[in-house]
């Protein structure tokens, strides 16, 4: 499992101290990771200052990234993920080779790429998935998922309803995909329901929306552990007194 996923796990799980040595997520930390979506295209026109606000990068291509982009995310320490939408992966060794940690892939994808064990996967939902497909979601060796419609804003009760159904049903690390603007209330409903990665398209956003975004992020608390194995409350029934041992 890669840097970026073992940290995405570990918001998941809430955990703030760190598992031999891995590396902790502070107390302070936010509990929704920041991820920047982008082509190779857009590269040209990014200001390192806009790159310095997230926690990885998501690049949306088919194709492997040009010398000049490997070396600027070297350059920006910044952990990386392809994805190629429509296109099927082709070369996963030759991504981990190139410094890829993670790839979101579909269901037309080729089975034998989840053999690749050095490259964490993620799996491309949708929020219409049944009950069924959402179970055997989580029943795959996958790290996480990305719900890959965007957040229709202004968020409405029936679609974190929904929400909360997959994300209960598929039990993974969750990303999902905004446009728009968002409230820090509403982030912090999806935050509680769940997800612990937001995605944001670069091609729309400017400096001053995603610093606000981190800075609305970064407030958020984790949210309080549901209850496990929570025994089922039974409704009790009182005997009359008049009824002795015997007459039962």
């Amino acid at each position: 499992m890669s840097g970026f996923m073992k940290r995405l796990k570990e918001v998941t799980e809430g955990r703030t101290q760190p598992l031999g040595f891995a590396p902790a997520v502070s107390a302070k930390a936010s509990p929704m990771l920041l991820v920047g979506e982008l082509t190779p295209e857009q590269w040209e026109g990014i200001a390192p200052a806009l790159l310095k606000q997230l926690d990885a990068v998501l690049i949306s291509s088919a194709n492997l990234p040009a010398d000049a982009v490997l070396h600027r995310l070297k350059e920006e320490n910044l952990p990386w993920g392809i994805w190629p939408k429509e296109t099927l992966i082709a070369e996963p060794a030759k991504l981990v080779e190139v410094g890829c940690e993670f790839a979101v892939f579909g269901q037309e994808s080729r089975v034998e790429l989840l053999g690749e064990r050095k490259l964490s996967w993620v799996l491309e939902v949708s929020f219409s998935l049944t009950d069924g497909l959402a179970r055997a979601a989580g029943k795959l060796p996958i790290d996480a998922v990305l719900f890959a419609d965007e957040v229709e804003l202004p968020l409405k009760l029936g679609q974190l309803l929904n929400y909360q159904r997959l994300l209960d049903l598929i039990g993974k690390p969750s990303l999902l995909r905004l446009a728009g603007e968002v409230s820090s209330g509403e982030l912090a409903v999806l935050c509680e329901a769940g997800f612990r990665a937001i995605v944001v398209d670069l091609g729309r956003e400017n400096l001053e929306k995603l610093e606000t975004l981190r800075k609305t992020t970064g407030s958020l608390r984790f949210p309080r552990r549901k209850a496990e194995g929570a025994a089922a409350l039974l409704p009790s029934v009182e005997l009359p007194q008049e009824f002795t041992s015997e007459e039962i």
